[in-house]
């Protein structure tokens, strides 16, 4: 999938952050590409991508490797109000898009034909926690050891543990539950993920009216819905894949206006087929950080790399961004097109904007909100162009 992105003589980039990055950088080097790979420095002190990125380079060799300064990257929300891309739906990252923006025109100056991310490899690699419900049935004993692995490591509650494994619902059972807990609020991040999805949640400052009907539009589908695997550990592997794609795409079409395509070869049907075909306690283990990557790589990752057990996330960069900006997210809300259709509580999301995110939010609850204002808008700006 890398090598099909490769052509000789012309210049290639790609990320180099977490071990997914870090494998196709390493391939694409194997393969001879002149290979210039970038590593964004986080603004938290706890982030060790960029620590790995250089051990690896060290090893691999024969890359120039580029790190962007966390002082030079912008932050989460800024110049929100001016960002003009026009997507074919919704896009949640995009108060992302100031941060991956900047980077892409570093990309475009380094004269790369492609740039290569890791994008699909936390989808694939490690799976979901809903294959231990089918794994119970049929695999008991790695079931139990599994299953007590993740619950230490992640601090489930053994009560609600059960209760998931003993559930036999099906997945148009579960859609009528989410239609039922639209409001109810965000599961705590301990809470064991073993049914059929990630239950949709709204913001708190989503109107009564628009959660009556999206909860009448799921609905209304569940007698003819039906799941994408009868396998409720697969269909949720397949349903994060699909949403991580669309995401994706939508990075790709920032990069693109900007000057460079992008390419994410973990999305590549056959690569994922392949993925997929693993035995899911082989793939998602609570003793072994990826293990299906780690072996896949050996020989071609140096080792040093694929020691690596941890992951780094952008909540900080996030906070941050909120601190900084939060006066994008207030100008966002006048004139709000959400509002005018009824579909947002104004005042409350200005209020929630002015004040610390309440206990229990991640930094990201404003993104889909934003995303949603932002593509309403787009569509009159690209109504008056055409």
């Amino acid at each position: 999938a890398v090598g099909a992105r490769l052509r000789s003589g012309v210049g290639v980039s790609c990320d180099l952050a977490g071990l997914d990055s870090t494998a196709v950088c390493a391939i694409a080097a194997r393969q001879g590409a002149s290979l210039t790979a970038f590593t964004a420095a986080s603004p938290d002190p706890r982030d060790d991508d960029l620590a790995w990125a250089r051990r690896s380079i060290a090893a691999v060799g024969s890359v120039h490797h580029e790190v962007v300064p966390a002082d030079r990257l912008p932050l989460f929300y800024e110049d929100l109000l001016n960002l003009d891309d026009v997507f074919d739906e919704p896009c949640a990252t995009e108060p992302d898009r100031p941060r991956f923006a900047w980077m892409m025109q570093r990309v475009v100056h380094s004269a790369s034909a492609v740039h290569l991310n890791g994008f699909g490899g936390d989808e694939l690699l490690h799976g979901a926690f809903a294959h231990l419900h089918r794994m119970v049935r049929t695999r008991p004993l790695s079931a139990i050891s599994h299953v007590r692995g993740f619950r230490v490591k992640h601090r489930w509650s053994t009560g609600q543990v059960i209760r998931q494994l003993l559930d036999r619902g099906t997945y148009a059972d579960w859609l009528a539950s989410a239609a039922r807990t639209l409001s109810a609020p965000t599961p705590a991040m301990n809470t064991p993920m073993l049914d059929w999805g990630c239950a949709p949640r709204f913001a708190p400052w989503v109107s009564g009216a628009a959660v009556e009907m999206v909860a009448g539009l799921i609905g209304g589908e569940v007698a003819d819905a039906q799941p994408l695997s009868a396998d409720r550990g697969l269909h949720f592997d397949l349903e994060s894949l699909r949403a991580g794609a669309r995401g994706a795409r939508q990075y790709d079409q920032i990069a693109r206006r900007i000057g460079v395509p992008t390419a994410s070869p973990f999305y590549d049907d056959q690569v994922v087929q392949v993925g997929l075909a693993v035995r899911p306690h082989e793939r998602l283990t609570p003793w072994r950080y990826k293990p299906l990557i780690v072996e896949a790589m050996r020989g071609v990752v140096p080792d040093v790399s694929l020691r690596r057990e941890t992951k780094s996330e952008w909540s900080v960069a996030h906070q941050l961004g909120l601190r900084k900006h939060a006066d994008q997210l207030v100008a966002l809300t006048e004139d709000s097109r959400l509002g005018h259709l009824g579909l947002i509580d104004v005042d409350r999301l200005r209020a929630f904007c002015t004040r610390p995110i309440p206990r229990g939010h991640h930094p990201g609850v404003f993104d889909p909100t934003a995303g949603c204002e932002k593509w309403l808008r787009s569509l009159e700006t690209y109504g008056q162009r055409t």
